[in-house]
């Protein structure tokens, strides 16, 4: 593929944008001394691994937390739902997961695991 030029700079190659996981993006970032990225709250906060570079940004003057996505004042948040067929017989796979989800076990597990819920 030809590169373009752009403010007379030469744009990146198209396979070099192409990130195979999701902890390439953010080490492609992070390697970067101007990068600048954007990432789910829970990668961030509990898989990527803690560097003193990377720093999380404000948005209209909030930053990007707990409690601040919980109660959706963060403007950049986004419903995760766990739904099933209403045909799906009730001893199926994913009819039991979907009601552990929903069980007492099951919001103390997701709490604990750093996602954020309403």
């Amino acid at each position: 593929m030809d590169q373009l030029l752009m403010n007379d700079l030469l744009t990146k190659e198209a396979s070099d944008l192409m990130l195979p996981t999701m902890f390439a993006p953010f080490y492609a970032v992070s390697a970067d001394i101007a990068g600048i990225g954007y990432s789910i709250f829970f990668y961030e906060e509990n898989m990527a691994p803690l560097e003193e570079h990377v720093k999380l940004l404000a948005v209209d003057g909030l930053m990007p937390q707990a409690s601040s996505i919980q109660n959706q004042a963060y403007p950049y948040t986004t419903e995760v739902y766990a739904v099933t067929r209403g045909d799906q017989p009730k001893d199926s796979l994913a009819y039991r997961l979907r009601a552990w989800l929903r069980s007492p076990h099951g919001q103390e597990l997701i709490e604990k695991s750093g996602y954020v819920k309403r």
